[in-house]
């Protein structure tokens, strides 16, 4: 099973968002490592992070859980840059580092290190998907279903109470309705 490193900023587990973070990846199959589940007192702590991040069977992929506190937060970033500056040195460019976020970020807030890498949103309902492949060193899983030669929306429109416009389209090109 892979293993993942989450780091976090602690104001943002007040009301254990990172708890349940933790428990739909693992219940996505992978093994989770939080610093105050794996970090052991009276131990030099960045040590212990190098180890997670050099050796193979202790991690195999890091993430930052995304959020105004942990961005602003001295120590998750210095945590989040000395993973992604120890992995590429000790592991290569194939360790991967995510940056998870609740929400769409806004891009221009995203520091290059963070834009540099596709991050992940837990908006889409793949997130814990893109996240287990790369940890698992494989290719993305997704149930793509399937998609409808027609888009079809219905725009409420201004014009008081149960006035709608509906707009039905081909989603390329023409397309004819056949039996």
């Amino acid at each position: 099973m892979a293993v993942v490193w989450l780091t976090y900023a602690w104001n943002d587990n007040e009301h254990r968002d990172v708890d349940f973070i933790a428990q739909q990846l693992q219940r996505a199959g992978l093994t989770v490592r939080l610093d105050r589940w794996d970090i052991r007192a009276g131990l030099d702590l960045w040590s212990q992070i190098e180890r997670f991040i050099t050796h193979p069977n202790e991690c195999n992929a890091w993430i930052l859980y995304a959020t105004h506190n942990s961005l602003g937060s001295g120590p998750c970033m210095k945590e989040y840059l000395y993973a992604r500056d120890r992995a590429v040195a000790s592991r290569g460019n194939d360790f991967p580092v995510v940056a998870l976020f609740a929400s769409h970020p806004d891009r221009t807030l995203l520091s290059p290190s963070i834009r540099s890498r596709l991050y992940v949103s837990m908006t889409d309902p793949d997130w814990k998907e893109r996240i287990k492949s790369p940890a698992e060193s494989r290719g993305l899983q997704l149930n793509q279903g399937e998609v409808s030669v027609y888009e079809v929306r219905v725009h409420p429109l201004d014009l008081g109470e149960q006035h709608y416009a509906i707009e039905f389209r081909p989603r390329a090109g023409i397309c004819l309705l056949s039996s």
